[in-house]
């Protein structure tokens, strides 16, 4: 069977977070974007923080209000024919963050990607399986590039 999806890859991509506290390490399914995505998301409350993110195989996924939902993330990877029905039924039977991104990782998916209707509409966000794909950095002065060629 052929591959129906496409992958999009995110390699030490200067990225934001905003947040209510500092932290070094990232956990799975933090969300990173533009300076002002991270300034406005709802949980930012003053903390900016800078990351290079690298992604190898982020799956495209719609956008959902709340800053994400994992039924609709592996609702949209079955429609894309990365998982199958089944597998979808099986997770939703005991639905857990954990279970998801091993399910996805095991397609070979390490992130995801999409575009932000919300925090600065229209820019590129990403979102982690795994707290090394993301290293701090120190927060520069001004910018960091909504999305170069590269990170579409």
């Amino acid at each position: 069977m052929s591959q129906r999806w496409q992958t999009e890859r995110c390699d030490d991509f200067l990225c934001f977070h905003g947040s209510d506290r500092e932290f070094a390490v990232a956990r799975p399914l933090t969300h990173f974007g533009t300076r002002a995505a991270a300034e406005s998301a709802p949980r930012s409350r003053g903390v900016l923080m800078a990351f290079r993110l690298t992604i190898e195989n982020a799956l495209r996924v719609p956008d959902s209000p709340g800053g994400g939902d994992t039924w609709e993330w592996l609702r949209s990877a079955m429609d894309q024919g990365v998982i199958t029905e089944d597998e979808f039924l099986r997770w939703e039977r005991a639905p857990n963050d954990d279970a998801a991104v091993a399910l996805l990782t095991s397609k070979g998916i390490d992130g995801l990607v999409y575009e932000n209707d919300h925090e600065d509409p229209g820019s590129t966000s990403w979102v982690i399986f795994h707290g090394d794909q993301a290293v701090r950095v120190p927060v520069p002065e001004h910018g960091g590039a909504p999305s170069p060629p590269s990170c579409p």
